[in-house]
């Protein structure tokens, strides 16, 4: 049940993330919160940056436990040399997700994404091709359409437009197919890939030749 806390949402920290414009904060600098609330009481998202390493069990039970949220997960901010970025500080960090881990019961729990060792967080894209781009697209507010949620409102992975006209003509475009065609996950994306895994699965399939019988 929502309430005015937002209580069935999730509220965000972002370790390291950029709030508000500037430079990203380097491990070691202090740290700041901002509160952004989602609209019709859907719950908040607190960005914490800094990268308020030693906050995360503040956030957790001061701001969110305290709050009335229910759930509470934590993400690394993904940045150019992200492993180098974090190393520093994931000890740390670490130890304090284990310790908001003593404020989960039955009311709260408490997630985290903090796996610096993903696939998905490696620049490395072994795929000439992105067959789940073929499958799974995002349908972005500027009425473009791209391959995925990292790629969304970037140039290189913008798709097609159906700005003037329907989302069908759009995606099965001359222009749709020429973008899937020519675009190559190894060089374009040396950033993160939430999809990395469904990638390699979708490529493993049609390598496999299993892809004729799904």
């Amino acid at each position: 049940m929502l309430d005015e806390h937002g209580a069935a949402a999730a509220v965000q920290s972002l370790m390291g993330v950029k709030v508000g414009g500037g430079d990203l904060p380097r491990p070691g600098q202090a740290h700041h919160r901002k509160i952004h609330h989602l609209p019709d009481g859907l719950g908040e998202v607190l960005h914490v940056g800094g990268p308020g390493v030693e906050g995360l069990v503040p956030v957790a039970h001061d701001d969110a436990q305290d709050g009335g949220v229910e759930n509470v997960r934590f993400s690394p901010v993904y940045v150019q040399g992200f492993r180098d970025y974090h190393k520093d500080i994931v000890v740390r960090v670490r130890e304090q997700l284990a310790e908001c881990q003593a404020l989960v019961d039955d009311t709260f729990s408490v997630n985290s994404t903090y796996d610096l060792d993903s696939p998905s967080k490696s620049p490395v894209r072994p795929f000439h091709r992105c067959l789940y781009a073929q499958a799974v697209c995002v349908a972005a507010a500027d009425l473009n359409i791209y391959a995925c949620h990292n790629t969304a409102y970037s140039a290189h992975g913008r798709i097609a437009s159906f700005r003037e006209q329907s989302f069908r003509q759009a995606w099965f475009s001359p222009e749709a197919r020429e973008w899937h065609d020519k675009f190559n996950p190894g060089v374009s994306c040396l950033h993160e890939c939430a999809n990395h895994n469904k990638v390699a699965l979708f490529e493993s399939l049609a390598s496999d030749s299993h892809d004729a019988f799904v």
